[in-house]
């Protein structure tokens, strides 16, 4: 199984809204990358809060991986914070 530590770095942050309807929860894959080491772990995650609107919004502060719901602090022109409620481990 795959596990949160020695992932250091988080890239960014994809959208995937599935319908207009269903705005509560979208669908992002985060691309962690270890440093140091060029390979990207995507994980495809539910998100609770619909503040994440841009592809490729840059990630500037994780600020918990242990916890089940991780608040994740984006760099976009005004610091937006989310809550993760599942994360989805892809090899």
């Amino acid at each position: 199984k795959l596990k949160w530590k020695g992932l250091t770095k988080v890239t960014r942050i994809q959208n995937d809204i599935e319908t207009e309807k269903e705005k509560e929860k979208e669908k992002g894959i985060i691309e962690t990358g270890e440093r140091g080491k060029g390979g990207i772990l995507r994980e495809i995650v539910e998100v609770e809060e619909t503040m994440i609107t841009m592809i490729g919004t840059m990630i500037t502060n994780i600020i918990d991986l242990k916890k089940q719901t991780t608040e994740i602090e984006l760099g976009n022109m005004m610091d937006k914070r989310v809550k993760v409620t599942k994360v989805h481990l892809q090899m």
